[in-house]
């Protein structure tokens, strides 16, 4: 058994600094985040957990007893409540190259934060020839960081979890001044769509915290579910994957924009900039039917269809698969014969992102089932002899994942494209 990984969790980035509201965490568990971990197949026995913040602040007292019960080491960082929004990224950094140096059989580095800062100790860690392993919200993350960790696990913010009370006073009041609609066509979610975020707008209390604090986009997704009964997941339908990016459409055309600061996202007044936050964009309409947004949706919810940038990898490990001797072992054991069959022409990263696709449109039976994938034996099925087994029916299930999401039919010649050119990242 190896201990090898350390998982250092930024607190303060996952609660959007130190201004954040009883919404978020309420609903950040650090329990799903490591369990989202572990299910990436790679992060096995733990060593070393250590969560930074401020934990004399009383607001974080339940997630102190749920540190605890998860074996997470407290690292306490006095500046968290005074503004200093940097004081855990300096500590957790410090810390990450220390542990880094005295104890080399750690291998294996989780950040748990989308801080564009933790980019420069990721390709420290590198020099000490660990693997770095980023963890954070889709819609909050540095790209910077992204780009440089050898794997990224993302988790879903506040503003996306599909279960709906409403609880903000703002939110509240629009509820009492519209009905709930269930939308049939695109037309009428973006009419609706529109006419709730001028509510924001018009309302006077609204448009006093509109220009005073901003509206935090928890908040709107409130309203939105609330004035939306079939919300979920349609903006995603207008090519929108992250509801930030689809308020950004919306906002067009009204005297409304989305301001943002590292994790921390508001609605405000165009005319009124909010301080130390930056106003993004208005986007346009995207094309539903695009590679970029295939690309998207098969690598959003169950089944995950990740693919490796360039598809003729999956098509050598598709190849390699009908080859080998091995039929049964472990997702380790696969993928480290897989690299010496290649000759290392192809990324550990490359191969495991074909095999986690693999498993999720069934080519591999699991057992035992119920068991993490990392303790589960997989075998090939039988029929899966050759490369064009393999590519067809990952074929048939992205097609069927894809047309199911869109609820239309998906355009055969990009789908070729995809599975026949190497995809532009």
């Amino acid at each position: 058994m190896r201990f090898d990984t350390a998982i250092f969790y930024d607190i303060e980035n996952l609660l959007g600094g130190y201004n954040f509201s009883e919404d978020i965490m309420r609903n950040l568990s650090l329990k799903e985040i490591l369990n989202k971990i572990r299910q990436t197949g790679i992060v096995e026995e733990i060593a070393v957990q250590r969560a930074y913040a401020n934990w004399s602040d009383p607001r974080l007292k339940k997630m102190r007893k749920e540190i605890n019960e998860l074996g997470i080491e407290p690292i306490q960082v006095f500046g968290f409540s005074n503004h200093k929004k940097n004081a855990a990224d300096i500590q957790l950094a410090v810390e990450a190259v220390d542990i880094a140096y005295i104890r080399p059989a750690l291998k294996k580095f989780v950040i748990v934060s989308g801080d564009g800062g933790f980019a420069s100790l990721a390709k420290k860690l590198h020099e000490f020839g660990k693997t770095v392993i980023g963890c954070a919200y889709d819609d909050a993350t540095n790209n910077v960081f992204r780009s440089v960790c050898d794997v990224f696990v993302e988790i879903h913010g506040f503003e996306e979890d599909n279960t709906f009370n409403i609880t903000n006073p703002q939110a509240k009041e629009l509820a009492r001044s519209i009905e709930p609609l269930e939308i049939n066509s695109t037309e009428e979610f973006i009419d609706r769509s529109k006419n709730i975020i001028r509510w924001f707008e018009s309302d006077p209390n609204a448009r006093k915290n509109l220009k005073n604090t901003g509206i935090s986009l928890s908040t709107i997704k409130e309203a939105f579910t609330y004035g939306i009964i079939n919300f979920e997941g349609q903006h995603r339908k207008l090519g929108f994957n992250k509801f930030i990016e689809f308020l950004q459409y919306i906002c067009a055309d009204t005297k409304l924009c989305i301001f943002s600061h590292k994790s921390e996202a508001k609605l405000g007044l165009i005319d009124n900039p909010l301080p130390g936050f930056t106003a993004l964009p208005n986007l346009e309409l995207r094309k539903i039917h695009s590679i970029e947004n295939y690309l998207s949706i098969l690598a959003t919810g169950k089944p995950y269809l990740r693919t490796p940038d360039n598809i003729q990898e999956m098509r050598a490990v598709t190849s390699c698969l009908a080859e080998i001797d091995l039929k049964e072992g472990n997702l380790g054991d696969f993928i480290e014969t897989i690299k010496f069959r290649l000759n290392e022409t192809i990324s550990s990263e490359s191969i495991k992102l074909s095999l986690l696709s693999f498993i999720a449109v069934g080519i591999f039976e699991q057992q035992p089932e119920t068991a993490k994938l990392s303790e589960q034996t997989l075998r090939l099925k039988d029929e899966f002899n050759s490369s064009e087994a393999f590519i067809s029916t990952f074929k048939k299930a992205a097609i069927q994942k894809i047309e199911t999401f869109l609820d239309e039919k998906a355009q055969s010649e990009l789908i070729e494209q995809i599975f026949e050119a190497p995809q532009q990242s």
